[in-house]
């Protein structure tokens, strides 16, 4: 985990800690997801294991993020502000990294951080994979008990549900029969989502959604 710039781009970057890595190869959210999965992993590590080493190599992306915000509230790199093909998945992941970071330090500027970054409105959060942003919503509402938090994943979990109605993990399809076929990771990541939902709605078709999601990989991709 610590040593993952070995392995080449884009852990060869700063990443997260850089107005814009330098793009080689693939999606231009491409390289903030893999390093957002580098940086949440350290930061687990770190605190679980005490290892100052690991903190304070996450530590630098976390702390560049917080401090570089744009004048609305915005996080991250400029150039996957405006909303194009998947352009907040990555900030799902990198936030993750700070959900974790909070959880063992309590840092407030983070809860203040992410409310402004989902209130600037500078994207809707439902194209496709972006729409696992609500998992990062809806744990800051838990926090802070802002109720335009809980609204705008509600809001965002509508638009998906709308703009994306050929994908498995819609409310509909998740609910009938239909077998999945997309990749694994996004199914479980956005399936896992309306029972999320249902933790802080009380709505139990969100949770229905998921519980049946689940049947139909044992029932299906399990064997």
């Amino acid at each position: 985990t610590g040593h993952l710039e070995v392995a080449g781009f884009p852990f060869n970057t700063k990443g997260w800690a850089c107005a814009k890595v330098a793009q080689q190869r693939g999606e231009p959210w491409w390289p903030y997801e893999q390093t957002a999965y580098w940086v949440d992993g350290m930061t687990r590590c770190g605190y679980l294991l005490g290892d100052q080493f690991l903190i304070a190599k996450a530590r630098k992306s976390i702390d560049y993020v917080l401090a570089h915000a744009d004048a609305d509230g915005y996080l991250g790199p400029k150039h996957l502000k405006e909303a194009e093909h998947w352009s907040r998945w990555s900030h799902a992941v990198f936030f993750r990294a700070l959900m974790a970071y909070y959880s063992a330090t309590n840092d407030r500027r983070v809860l203040k951080a992410l409310t402004k970054h989902y209130l600037s409105k500078s994207s809707e959060h439902c194209n496709g994979r972006d729409i696992c942003n609500i998992e990062i919503m809806l744990w800051v509402y838990g926090k802070t008990g802002g109720k335009r938090l809980l609204n705008e994943a509600v809001r965002a979990y509508e638009k998906y549900n709308q703009q994306c109605a050929n994908d498995d993990t819609t409310m509909a399809n998740m609910l009938s029969g239909k077998r999945a076929t997309e990749h694994g990771v996004t199914y479980n990541e956005i399936a896992k989502l309306w029972a999320i939902l249902y933790m802080y709605t009380g709505k139990k078709k969100y949770l229905a959604a998921t519980e049946n999601a689940y049947r139909k990989i044992d029932k299906y991709p399990m064997l």
